[in-house]
């Protein structure tokens, strides 16, 4: 009985912990109501001339993987809210 007691005394502090957490982060990366869709982001890098492999929202930005016509593959990461570009690197 006691272990239980302290696993489910563990589990409220910890549940906790990540209510506050993702509390903390929705500020830092805030969700735009009418933010840039993924298919806005999809249709911009098509008409540079890249072939999108993988797009995915993370955290407050869209992240993608994206070949040009010379067969390099590139990592884009856009703002979710604006559609700017915040990072791009070569893979």
């Amino acid at each position: 009985m006691r272990k239980f007691l302290m696993g489910a005394a563990a589990a409220l502090v910890l549940g906790t912990a990540g209510a506050t957490v993702a509390a903390e982060s929705s500020r830092v990366f805030p969700k735009a109501a009418d933010g840039i869709s993924g298919e806005t982001i999809r249709a911009k890098l098509g008409s540079m001339g890249y072939r999108v492999d993988r797009l995915e929202a993370e955290h407050g930005y869209w992240e993608a993987v994206a070949v040009n016509d010379s067969g390099l593959p590139v990592k884009l990461k856009y703002d979710r809210g604006t559609g700017e570009l915040i990072n791009a690197k070569l893979l």
